[in-house]
């Protein structure tokens, strides 16, 4: 009697497995940086530029009001591009060929462009 109940309890639980809707699989969810093409499809007129696989973009009140100090240069801005297929690392939408690229002392999320002698901040836009 106790193997034949341990038997029935053992079949019920494979039958309630079996029967397991596809939709209550796990599902594993890949977040991913924005695109160019993502983030100027708010705002066309945004001031952005690419580097690494990352959009970095300026004019951020709390980013332009950080004290920052330039490290060292790490590349500069190839080309200025109107389109936004084929954006990738150094194309701007605002900022000139040549201009200078700098990392910053204490932060990762933040670059540093020299634009003939002016400064702007630019913020990675990185997902979570």
């Amino acid at each position: 009697m106790k193997n034949s109940m341990i038997v029935a309890i053992m079949f019920s639980l494979v039958l309630m497995l079996g029967c397991q809707k596809e939709d209550d699989a796990v599902r594993e969810v890949v977040s991913a940086n924005p695109t160019a093409e993502e983030v100027l499809k708010g705002n066309q007129n945004l001031d952005i530029f690419q580097w690494e696989g990352v959009i970095y973009q300026a004019n951020i009140d709390w980013v332009d009001a950080l004290e920052l100090t330039k490290k060292e240069q790490i590349g500069e801005i190839r080309r200025t591009f109107s389109e936004v297929k084929g954006f990738g690392d150094g194309d701007a939408t605002r900022l000139p060929a040549g201009a200078k690229i700098f990392n910053v002392t204490g932060r990762g999320d933040v670059l540093i462009v020299d634009v003939g002698g002016e400064t702007k901040h630019y913020l990675a836009l990185i997902e979570g």
